[in-house]
């Protein structure tokens, strides 16, 4: 048996930006990461703004390339193109990134060990007080006054201790090709909707400065599947990527569902996809669980060296505090574009294109705090009938939703992840 001050359940960014947090304020830190390498195998598309970046404080050689915008593709071909002035997002080398990230909290004094199965939680007087893995084909059991869950969008650990995971009817699969060859239009994102493509969500073309990153997520699962049929047989994609050659394949699960209801325990932080720091539109979760991380590492670090125990209720207030009103609302607007049908989708993108939303998103848009770009954008009074009829769209979800909390829909739904 070991002992520390805090143990990190996983080396994605949220977990080596918390251990980092906690490492540098003195904390005894031991990361576990089952995979024999961190930052492998990738389950992330790599795009992040420019601004959260920022926000983090990160730096690094780990950009591959950046974005000045989007062109979003419609169900019957609509084109709505979204370009700023300046880059707004950088794509980046996840791997690198994610190694970048471990060696920074290695140096602030923080302990890897890869090849760690989490096993099952320590429990110690109804509080958390470890973990049980194998390390190595070895079972240990891991001491630690706080336990930080960052595993990911598999919630073991976060069941086990007692907490409710995420919406998991908005759990999404997703697959991603690295390709090399494509025929595509540098420093801009390519978003493409569509029923037949992909379910529910999105497919993407993601251009770099070695190829591109070709996806998709789909509320139906057979990612894989779907992602095939893109690269095929789109009537735009697939001119773009006819001589495309395949050099990585990837997959994973989209944490849509906004966070989960409550994401601590006496003991226990849990934070990035585990949480449901996600951003439900889109499905990047970099930023969000990146500013909760450092939030996290804080209070782990207070309560671990100075026997805080309001630690870990304050963690949850924090983040709340700063991205709890963004994800509720993206989580309502996630729901409510999950529900649209290609005629629907259509209609959207013809009223914004009559509307030249293009014009101000381009000006006022935010990757990542989107329900400020929606107040931004309520003050253009030309775009009142587009942020009307999404408005009503989001009102309806939202009585769906109270009112399946309430027991009134006795129906019953069916995961398919």
């Amino acid at each position: 048996m070991s002992q520390h001050d805090i143990v990190v359940v996983g080396a994605g960014p949220s977990g080596l930006i918390a251990s980092f947090e906690a490492a540098r304020r003195g904390a005894n830190v031991l990361i576990l990461e089952e995979d024999s390498v961190v930052g492998k195998p990738v389950h992330c598309a790599g795009l992040v703004s420019v601004k959260g970046l920022s926000l983090l404080n990160l730096h690094g050689d780990y950009i591959q390339g950046s974005a000045k915008g989007a062109i979003l593709h419609s169900p019957s071909g609509l084109q709505i193109r979204i370009e700023a002035r300046r880059d707004v997002a950088y794509v980046i080398d996840r791997a690198k990134f994610d190694q970048t990230l471990a060696k920074r909290a290695i140096e602030a004094g923080a302990e890897l060990a890869c090849r760690a199965k989490a096993l099952k939680i320590l429990w110690e007087k109804m509080r958390v007080a470890g973990i049980e893995v194998t390390l190595n084909g070895v079972r240990v059991e891991i001491k630690a006054k706080v336990t930080i869950d960052a595993e990911g969008a598999r919630f073991k650990l976060l069941r086990e201790a007692g907490l409710n995971p995420p919406k998991l009817s908005l759990l999404y699969p997703a697959a991603q090709v690295e390709v090399e060859g494509a025929d595509v239009e540098e420093n801009m994102v390519e978003l493409f909707f569509g029923e037949q493509w992909a379910p529910g969500f999105f497919a993407w073309i993601i251009p770099h400065r070695e190829g591109c990153r070709v996806g998709l997520a789909s509320k139906v699962g057979m990612a894989k599947t779907l992602l095939e049929r893109f690269i095929k047989k789109h009537p735009e994609a697939s001119t773009k990527l006819r001589r495309v050659k395949v050099k990585e394949v990837s997959g994973g699960l989209l944490v849509l569902g906004g966070p989960a209801p409550r994401t601590y325990k006496e003991g226990f932080l849990a934070v990035g996809d585990a949480a449901g720091h996600v951003k439900p539109t889109t499905g990047g979760g970099v930023v969000f669980g990146g500013l909760s991380a450092k939030i996290a590492g804080e209070e782990a670090a207070m309560a671990a060296l100075r026997g805080d125990r309001e630690a870990f209720a304050r963690y949850e207030r924090r983040w709340r505090k700063i991205i709890g009103g963004e994800l509720k609302w993206m989580s309502r607007l996630r729901t409510y574009l999950s529900s649209l049908d290609d005629r629907e989708l259509d209609h959207l993108f013809a009223s914004a294109l009559k509307l030249k939303l293009e014009e101000e998103l381009a000006i006022k848009g935010d990757m990542d705090f989107q329900a400020l770009t929606m107040k931004k954008l309520l003050k253009a009074p030309r775009l009142a009938p587009l942020l009307f009829r999404v408005a009503m769209g989001l009102a309806i979800e939202t009585f769906k939703t109270s009112s399946e909390v309430r027991g009134e829909d006795s129906s019953t739904a069916v995961e398919n992840v």
